[in-house]
């Protein structure tokens, strides 16, 4: 029996749709699965906003630390800050001399400010609440997993912030290569300074 080109093409096709339906309903769970991951790794219109404000190089960084809170935790996250300019670090800090001067790894897009708001009943963990409310969340671990520094826990000393979570670098360093690369504070684009692997 002699195929045809034509045929030939038709038999490829008809092949390969075979095989595709056989892969998918071999592997459905695992599909459905991988959906799954990606659905609840699309966040709300405000946590993006915020998450879209950070330095490009770690947003995905805090993309991940909000899946894996939100997946291994009875709390959903509510960011309730992330990038700030300078004018307004210096404005918080006029406001409440405890807060951030300027250099604040918030003005670099390197940190994230969230409550956490209970599956169950809707309670919420905030900064008022104990260093051991904060620990038990198992929110701790995950950002220690992710390599993630929490603002808690005498980190910033006798103040606590333990709504903060940041990337460790330094601010002063990142302040003074913010200058070199904009030429003056004024000018400075804190989310966009370079920073190096």
């Amino acid at each position: 029996m002699k195929i045809t080109k034509t045929g030939a093409i038709w038999l490829g096709i008809g092949l390969g749709i075979i095989i595709s339906g056989t892969l998918i309903y071999t592997f459905r769970k695992d599909i459905k699965k991988v959906a799954k991951e990606v659905i609840n790794y699309a966040f709300s219109k405000e946590q993006e906003s915020f998450l879209k404000e950070l330095h490009p190089k770690y947003q995905d960084l805090f993309r991940k630390f909000i899946y894996e809170v939100e997946k291994n935790t009875n709390y959903k996250v509510l960011i309730t800050s992330g990038f700030r300019s300078f004018a307004k670090q210096a404005q918080l800090h006029l406001e409440n001399p405890s807060n951030a001067k300027v250099g604040s790894l918030h003005n670099f897009g390197l940190a994230i400010d969230i409550n956490l708001v209970s599956k169950k009943d809707g309670s919420m963990i905030m900064k008022a609440s104990s260093d051991e409310k904060w620990r038990k969340s198992g929110v701790l671990d995950i950002a220690k997993d992710l390599g993630l520094q929490w603002g808690g826990g005498g980190t910033f000393g006798s103040y606590d912030d333990r709504v903060h979570f940041q990337v460790p670098l330094s601010g002063s360093k990142l302040y003074a290569d913010a200058i070199k690369q904009f030429g003056s504070e004024k000018n400075v684009i804190g989310n966009q300074v370079k920073i190096a692997a």
